[in-house]
């Protein structure tokens, strides 16, 4: 595919000159270089009937001459063609280019790439109503529900005596789905939320107060033997401070619900910062941009590792509610955080065990 070395200028030019894939030559003057020869097929690509003649000569030289010359490469020139370009030195003074027009095969990967862009909007509109829907059928739920709740609580007030015993046992049923069904509607209101929120919230903040807030309101330390470990010199951190702290509550009080009867509760929490390209596991950019790493560990009952990823999904749950309270949303809220803040979460367990909770989020919000 490249020029043979020179044994005779004549022929060599004669062999090139025949070959259907466009070459250029370029020999070395005292001052500068400068195009020697281009076949027939260069003349045809650049619409020229003299090798002096082509106007990208300066431009297409220094796109391709700092190239690895070993190397197929892509450039493309100022009138937007874009050529594959196999370069090869010959000596110190002359460079052959060969030029392969791709123009017309980069034009389908644009197409998609447009194509692209519009279903990722409609799939941000869709989302964005679905959201609102969301929200929205909440917010008209809880009226309804209130009542079903204070019809409820007078019934037992005052006429508890003439229900009898499986009059009450229905009442107790009724209470108790009505008190499920506000948890559920409060836990959709807050997912909805999540994203209905402006973006523009972000504060600098220390994630040690913020994880010291939690354990404080949930009353974390009074259930578990809580371990926080920080290797941060700085524990500032861009975030959105109350979806951090509804992030690691949810977490902890996971941690917190999901014990094993066997042993005492224990919770180790871990602080660190990494760089992208040392969290390639995570999904997160492989680049020199600063992340916030949150571990935490506990020993509860853990779950299999087929299930780490369905976890956080909405109203996804690995027990019955009859053994573990809880709406199934919890995670799909902490997952819904971590993308807004540009993050990722990860969770690994073992069924009676214990569970890990890895969480990354970006020091910095461009």
């Amino acid at each position: 595919m490249y020029c043979s070395r020179k044994t005779g200028k004549m022929e060599d030019h004669y062999k090139m000159d025949k070959h259907p894939i466009p070459c250029v030559q370029y020999t070395k003057t005292a001052t500068d270089w400068t195009v020697s020869y281009a076949n027939a097929s260069a003349l045809a690509m650049f619409g020229v009937n003299h090798h002096s003649k082509i106007a990208v000569t300066e431009f297409l030289f220094h796109e391709t001459h700092s190239i690895d010359i070993t190397l197929p490469s892509s450039i493309q020139l100022p009138d937007k063609r874009r050529l594959i370009v196999n370069a090869q030195r010959h000596s110190q003074e002359t460079i052959s280019i060969w030029l392969t027009d791709i123009t017309d095969y980069t034009l389908p990967l644009e197409l998609i790439a447009t194509e692209a862009e519009l279903l990722q909007e409609r799939l941000n509109t869709s989302n964005k109503e679905l959201e609102d829907f969301a929200y929205t059928a909440s917010h008209d739920l809880q009226a309804p529900l209130r009542k079903i709740q204070s019809f409820a609580r007078l019934l037992t007030d005052r006429h508890s005596a003439n229900l009898g015993s499986q009059g009450l046992d229905y009442l107790n049923r009724i209470t108790d789905s009505a008190r499920h069904m506000e948890s559920l509607v409060n836990d959709l209101l807050s997912f909805s939320r999540i994203t209905r929120h402006d973006r523009n919230v972000f504060q600098r903040v220390s994630v040690l107060d913020i994880l010291n807030n939690v354990i404080s309101e949930t009353n974390a330390s009074q259930f578990a033997q809580i371990e926080i470990t920080s290797q941060l010199d700085n524990p500032d951190i861009d975030v959105a401070p109350m979806q951090l702290f509804r992030l690691l509550q949810n977490i902890i009080e996971n941690a917190i619900k999901f014990v094993r009867s066997d042993v005492e509760p224990r919770i180790q929490i871990e602080l660190s910062e990494q760089l992208g390209r040392e969290l390639s596991d995570m999904g997160v950019s492989a680049d020199d941009k600063a992340y916030q790493v949150i571990r935490i560990v506990d020993n509860g009952v853990g779950f299999s590792d087929e299930n780490a990823e369905r976890i956080f999904r909405i109203f996804q749950r690995l027990h019955g509610k009859s053994e573990y309270p809880g709406t199934g949303i919890g995670l799909a809220i902490c997952k819904k955080i971590v993308d807004n803040h540009k993050g990722a979460i990860k969770a690994q367990g073992v069924p009676m065990k214990g569970a890990t909770f890895i969480i990354v989020l970006p020091v910095n919000q461009d």
